[in-house]
């Protein structure tokens, strides 16, 4: 039920918003050399451009520059070892996400419409556009092939939705393997945001909505992908084979 407008839109919001440099190796130059010592022995660059508003610098994103490098918004701080911490990036503040590139408050900007489809589906609509959720927020049945006891790795989750359809996790509503997909960080977020706005009303057309976070299709980094807890709308970047859960949505 996604309207183009909204289609462009969470195409569009899905990328991390890069102020200068890259998502995962941060900017600054790229030689081979090492850079001339002076002054301070431990630093030897500072974080370049304009500070995002409503964001705060990562905790030690600052440290160590070998070179100057842009500032970089994203949507969360943490990353693994591999990917290491994108020098110079921030993070929205609380009560904010990534919108267009900048840090918008997570408050829906129109009233939130919540309709029980009556077939397994739970219909959400605000000012972003209208989508289509799986009502069982926490369902346990076994598709193609992936049996579920609880949270699964991301490549579990992605084969499990990808499979999922008519006749499984209460579905009657027609739908074949390949029609649902991983929502992206956005529109989790701003579920999230969308059933704390409307109250409980809202939150029972659904059932198991869980409190630990759910998998996004969003990754920052090689075999690191995004997590978002519903209860306050938290983002985090963690690895792929950490189990977390599932919500499906087309």
């Amino acid at each position: 039920m996604e309207t183009p407008m909204s289609r462009a839109l969470l195409t569009s919001l899905a990328a991390v918003a890069v102020l200068g440099g890259s998502a995962c190796g941060g900017g600054g130059s790229t030689s081979s050399e090492p850079p001339v010592q002076t002054g301070n022995p431990t630093t030897f660059g500072a974080c370049t451009g304009s500070v995002p508003e409503n964001a705060t610098l990562c905790p030690g994103a600052d440290a160590g520059l070998t070179a100057d490098a842009a500032r970089v918004l994203k949507a969360g701080c943490t990353c693994d070892a591999n990917c290491r911490q994108t020098p110079c990036s921030y993070a929205c503040d609380a009560g904010f996400i990534l919108l267009d590139g900048v840090c918008r408050p997570r408050s829906p900007a129109s009233a939130v419409a919540v309709v029980d489809n009556g077939d397994g589906t739970v219909t959400v609509t605000d000012s972003y556009g209208a989508r289509v959720w799986l009502r069982d927020a926490n369902c346990m049945d076994t598709v193609a092939g992936v049996t579920r006891a609880g949270p699964i790795p991301w490549t579990d989750a992605a084969a499990w939705i990808w499979g999922l359809g008519s006749g499984a996790c209460g579905l009657t509503d027609g739908s074949s393997p390949g029609a649902w997909r991983l929502p992206n960080e956005v529109e989790l977020s701003i579920l999230s945001a969308d059933l704390a706005a409307a109250g409980d009303a809202a939150r029972s057309a659904f059932t198991g909505i869980q409190s630990r976070g759910y998998w996004t299709s969003f990754s920052t980094c090689i075999g690191i992908y995004g997590v978002v807890e519903m209860g306050n709308g938290a983002y985090a970047d963690v690895s792929a084979t950490v189990p977390y859960n599932v919500w499906p949505v087309r």
